[in-house]
């Protein structure tokens, strides 16, 4: 009669231990999956805040030197063009003030909260959108580097075309709870 008993303890002991390994299982794929989304959800809102700050802080900028000419063309005597120079002054005051204003904007944004639908979070595409919202705190700290170029383009036969722009470089990182996420984005 003992081994009996001692028998079904040792097969539902199995059955227990085998229950808590698939519910292990289970939750470690449903953690695994929840991590990757939530990636991709703070990686897709820290590149729309830094789009955004980018575009605010050079449309703002633009209209203080709406009047000032950052090239010069020299012409001769028939109306040839001998030679385009750059106001390297004005160049880089509009450039860092750029800069700065955008890691203003960025820093307004340093502690966002993000709510987002636990059924996006699940992968499930048929739950996208549904459930409760889940808040997110999302730290994004970041860098901004900007760069002047000038180039000559051909704009057709016997045309060319002489382009001034800023190329910035947005480096940020979001810290999530269990991870954080790298975001570089350029623009010109």
């Amino acid at each position: 009669m003992s081994v009996h008993k001692s028998s079904v303890k040792c097969k539902l002991s199995y059955v227990i231990i085998s229950l808590v390994f698939l519910v292990s299982i289970g939750v470690s794929a449903f953690f695994s999956q929840l991590s990757k989304h939530i990636e991709e959800i703070s990686e897709y809102k820290g590149r729309e805040a830094a789009n955004d700050a980018i575009n605010q802080s050079v449309e703002s900028q633009l209209e203080d030197f709406e009047n000032v000419e950052f090239i010069t063309v020299e012409r001769d005597e028939s109306g040839n063009i001998t030679s385009i120079n750059s106001n390297s002054n004005d160049v880089n005051r509009v450039s860092n003030q750029i800069s700065d204003s955008i890691n203003e904007k960025l820093k307004s944004i340093e502690n966002e909260n993000i709510k987002v639908p636990v059924g996006t979070l699940s992968g499930v595409t048929y739950f996208t959108g549904r459930g409760f919202d889940v808040n997110l705190k999302l730290h994004q700290i970041g860098a901004v580097s900007t760069k002047m170029k000038s180039e000559f383009v051909s704009a057709g036969i016997n045309q060319t075309k002489y382009r001034l722009y800023i190329e910035i470089t947005v480096e940020m990182k979001a810290i999530l709870p269990a991870h954080s996420t790298d975001i570089k984005l350029k623009s010109e």
